[in-house]
């Protein structure tokens, strides 16, 4: 594939704190949409961390080590689409470099989608906010696509990759706040509209990447947005709610540091 820019710079930063995100934005400090959705308890992961648990297993180290396998299949179908090769094998020390079931095979199911879809990037990991609803994030993909293989139908598309076997709600509720984001950010920023033709009738879809079927992968379209980006913002009343000093992030972790301010010699 030829090599592209695949990204707007818009200065945006990204902030980790214990247990959120946030970006600071040229339009205000926002919390990431997954964030937003944490005011929601997510389908079945109660039942997974019960589980788990009765197996003598730390949900907390479990779950962190699926958040590092999720970033590494997502790094690495970024990487693809991109033009890069990713070896399974590391060519010096001869050891493998992804875990084979739970990120090489997401990967390979990737590529594969990718092929039977005809998936053509626009934007790949591009930030995106709405300055009006107050929330950020990491946009997987916005691409053009054949949503159904079989004719010749191309549309533009948002994509969310998910290293599931099911698409719970959240998702949906996920997928359709980035939808509201670009909508919003293609009205307002030149360089978004420049790449959003097509804008009116962009659709949404998750891309599952760990589902039991022979081929393991499905995508699946997110309809009903206006109903979805409801849900959302529900959620995002919720935790405006449980956070009413969101904006403290600020002040409690400065995102610049050094010792420049301090006037004088100091003494020893």
């Amino acid at each position: 594939m030829a090599s592209k820019d695949y990204f707007i710079d818009l200065g945006a930063k990204l902030i980790r704190i214990p247990n959120s995100r946030w970006y600071e934005t040229p339009d205000g400090t926002f919390p990431s949409a997954t964030t937003v959705l944490g005011a929601k308890a997510k389908q079945g992961l109660t039942s997974w961390q019960t589980q788990i648990a009765l197996q003598g297993i730390d949900p907390k180290k479990e779950s962190r080590r699926a958040m590092d396998e999720g970033s590494k299949v997502h790094a690495g179908c970024e990487a693809i689409m991109k033009g890069e090769t990713l070896y399974f094998f590391d060519e010096v020390s001869e050891k493998e470099n992804y875990d084979l079931h739970n990120e090489w095979l997401p990967i390979c199911r990737f590529k594969e989608a990718f092929i039977k879809h005809e998936i053509k990037p626009i934007l790949i990991e591009q930030t995106i906010w709405s300055a009006q609803h107050e929330f950020a994030g990491t946009l997987d993909l916005l691409c053009t696509l054949k949503p159904d293989p079989k004719t010749t139908k191309r549309c533009l598309g948002v994509i969310d990759l998910k290293r599931s076997a099911a698409a719970f709600v959240e998702y949906h509720w996920q997928v359709a706040a980035y939808y509201k984001a670009l909508v919003e950010m293609a009205q307002t920023n030149p360089n978004f509209k420049e790449k959003m033709e097509g804008v009116e009738d962009m659709r949404a879809f998750l891309l599952l990447l760990n589902v039991a079927t022979k081929k393991g992968w499905r995508l699946t379209e997110v309809d009903n947005i206006d109903q979805k980006f409801g849900f959302f913002q529900a959620c995002n009343t919720l935790f405006r709610g449980e956070n009413p000093n969101i904006q403290a992030v600020q002040e409690m972790y400065p995102l610049e540091l050094n010792l420049s301010d301090i006037g004088g010699e100091q003494s020893e």
